[in-house]
């Protein structure tokens, strides 16, 4: 019996070194300069898979399906919302982005505000509010644009911000003021 337990630690040991033996080859190659080449090629590569991933999403922070918010959230950052959330929200010039899934019931401060659930509250966005086809908004919208696709749901009111370009009629009457000092 103790031979055969022998017999069976030393395939054991022979399985089980070449496994050490790359495990050490790679913590001394961590502590080593970075100048080999072949480490180089591969931090370059998981780098750019990292930057890859934070460019093509369009938040950094995320609030999933089984959150439970009661209260304020105040960032200066993107923000995706899957989750529940009472209170208010403020993102200042950034992003908030309401998933399909999400239910809040708040009142909105941010540059951007993109809807895909159902909102209850009033929002203010710098620049422009978006509802998707499956969104839903009971509340009052004060923004710079609006775009509320087909077989969205809302019930509000609307005030558009003015932008600061001027119209047809202010810009004739600069030129009609510049022709007068002429003459």
């Amino acid at each position: 019996m103790i031979k055969y337990l022998l017999d069976w630690l030393k395939n054991v040991s022979k399985r089980i070194q070449p496994l050490i033996k790359k495990s050490g080859d790679l913590e001394s190659s961590h502590s080593q300069n970075k100048s080999h080449t072949t480490d180089q090629k591969i931090g370059n590569s998981l780098q750019n898979t990292f930057l890859n991933r934070t460019e093509n999403n369009t938040s950094n922070n995320y609030l999933g399906r089984s959150f439970i918010v009661k209260g304020d959230l105040i960032g200066n950052e993107d923000l995706t919302i899957d989750g529940m959330v009472e209170g208010s929200i403020e993102v200042g010039n950034y992003s908030l982005t309401i998933g399909s899934k999400a239910r809040v019931q708040a009142n909105i401060q941010a540059r951007n505000v993109i809807i895909s659930g159902n909102v209850t509250g009033n929002i203010y966005a710098k620049d422009k509010v978006e509802l998707k086809s499956v969104s839903s908004l009971v509340g009052n919208v004060r923004s710079r644009r609006i775009l509320i696709e087909d077989s969205a749901r809302f019930k509000g009111s609307i005030e558009m911000e003015k932008v600061n370009k001027p119209n047809k009629s202010q810009e004739t009457s600069v030129e009609s003021n510049k022709l007068k000092n002429r003459s």
